[in-house]
């Protein structure tokens, strides 16, 4: 399918091989992905207008007024796709917005937003990064993402839509905003999870360190390098 799409730290990996069928080709991959939680780190990229510039110390704030329990909002996100021709390896550029319904966009022959369409739903669907669809599909650019059912696992024109955006940051966009959509209070938790791990991980490494040294030996700085890397890698890669 040239795709693939990284899990979520609450995601069970067993439960994704199930989707495979037996002798499938996928293979599942542990990466070091730190642009993964970008949208905590820079969420100005992701939930305000492109562009728009705020000081170091208002992100916090930002992140807490968009988390916060009685907001059940999701980023405003909306502007042009490519969407490939069902069956067809033509593209056509389409006007898209995502809403917490889902993946709407205006067909051709029709301008105004009140003719938007749904494409798709994320209640059971997932976004996937297309992967080599230039050469396969022939796609207007690199920077490509799929929608489709997790157990679809053969090409199939008519319940796997392709997209193509313009540029990389557009594509990250869309796709931290589905995220979002279908699982924003979890995005939280996992990555206030990572920061306990992490910090647990610190604080062992300091104590290891100014520990006295018995019979010469101490533990190796390969062997807490490892321990770091398990700890800031927790995420898996899915790929088809």
């Amino acid at each position: 399918l040239y795709m693939e799409r990284h899990l979520e730290e609450d995601e069970l990996i067993v439960e994704n091989l199930l989707n495979w069928k037996v002798g499938s080709e996928n293979r599942i991959l542990f990466e070091r992905r730190p642009a993964r939680h970008d949208l905590f780190r820079h969420p100005e990229l992701y939930l305000l207008q492109p562009n728009t510039t705020i000081l170091p110390n208002t992100r916090k704030t930002l992140l807490q007024d968009f988390f916060s329990p009685s907001n059940g909002s999701v980023p405003n996100i909306e502007g042009p796709l490519w969407l490939k021709s069902e069956g067809k390896k033509n593209w056509k550029k389409h006007f898209f917005v995502l809403k917490s319904s889902g993946l709407y966009y205006i067909p051709k022959g029709k301008k105004s937003s009140q003719d938007l369409v749904c494409l798709a739903t994320f209640d059971v669907n997932q976004a996937y990064t297309g992967v080599g669809w230039k050469k396969k599909f022939k796609s207007p650019t690199d920077f490509c993402l799929a929608i489709k059912h997790p157990r679809i696992q053969e090409k199939s024109p008519k319940y796997i839509w392709y997209l193509c955006a313009d540029t990389e940051e557009f594509l990250n966009r869309w796709l931290t905003g589905i995220r979002i959509v279908k699982r924003k209070t979890k995005l939280l938790e996992n990555f206030k999870l990572l920061q306990e791990d992490m910090n647990h991980s610190q604080l062992k490494t300091t104590c290891e360190v100014n520990l006295p040294v018995e019979n010469g030996r101490s533990d190796s700085l390969e062997s807490r390098t490892l321990n770091n890397d398990i700890i800031y890698s927790p995420a898996s890669e899915s790929r088809s």
